[in-house]
């Protein structure tokens, strides 16, 4: 369904919880990249040591849905 959404495109996706299935689906289709118009996130911080490839004892504050996967975070954001 995802995948059926987004190459209608152009789209506007929200994430609320953890970045895994968009993270995921961005992996392996980046030719459809450009058909996601807007992406809005719930979750992080832009200027916080640590909250991104964190460890629970090194940022207790890093906020969950960035902490729960964040190298689907990382492939979101860049």
């Amino acid at each position: 369904m995802l995948t059926e959404k987004i190459s209608a495109g152009p789209i506007t996706v929200l994430i609320t919880g953890a970045h895994t299935n968009i993270g995921v689906f961005l992996m392996n289709n980046p030719h459809l990249k450009n058909n996601i118009e807007h992406i809005y996130a719930m979750g992080g911080a832009v200027r916080s040591d640590g909250n991104l490839f964190a460890d629970l004892y090194s940022n207790p504050y890093a906020e969950f849905n960035i902490f729960a996967d964040p190298f689907a975070a990382y492939q979101v954001f860049n």
